[in-house]
């Protein structure tokens, strides 16, 4: 099999989607989360484009496998080294390895059942733009505080997505 005649249009925007999750982690790893928050943003508006572009124009069974890999590395283990890195602390970081746990969990059970309609659990996509805007919410609001409640909200956050990705909750398909 020729990988490369496998690969459609939307597998491009899946692509993209996975890079602009390895230069999020990149850019966390250098300390600048700003820049890494604008990553996970990039790969939201990436899959957002793929799947569309999917459903538009029809994707090969290799597009739905991309699919999966690239939101573990953009929404699952770029979100939960962001809040690992972050915050610093022993139980963040338990928390982060729940939360990529409860990720590949989340996408497994979505490859192999038939969610087109509705959602079983949050989508992993989410945490790509809660983690940018947790990040935006701890240095424009909580910096103002005269206590430091980052650790707690982060940890927070990582527990819940983790929990709402792996639940039986039926959610609509936007």
């Amino acid at each position: 099999m020729n990988i490369f005649k496998e690969i459609t249009f939307a597998d491009l925007f899946t692509l993209l989607n996975a890079a602009a999750g390895f230069l999020a982690i990149y850019f966390i790893a250098d300390g600048n989360f700003f820049l890494a928050s604008l990553m996970l943003v990039l790969a939201v508006g990436a899959d957002v484009l793929d799947g569309t572009i999917a459903r538009i124009l029809s994707s090969g069974k290799l597009g739905v496998q991309l699919d999966s890999l690239a939101d573990v590395i953009s929404f699952g283990v770029a979100p939960a080294f962001f809040a690992a890195m972050y915050i610093n602390n022993p139980i963040t970081i338990i928390a982060s390895m729940l939360l990529v746990a409860a990720g590949m969990l989340r996408l497994a059970r979505y490859n192999i059942t038939d969610q087109r309609v509705t959602f079983e659990g949050m989508p992993i996509t989410l945490n790509g733009l809660l983690f940018p805007l947790l990040y935006a919410v701890d240095v424009f609001v909580l910096d103002l505080l005269p206590f430091d409640i980052s650790m707690l909200l982060f940890t927070l956050v990582l527990i819940v997505s983790a929990t709402l990705m792996v639940s039986s909750i039926p959610l609509k398909r936007l």
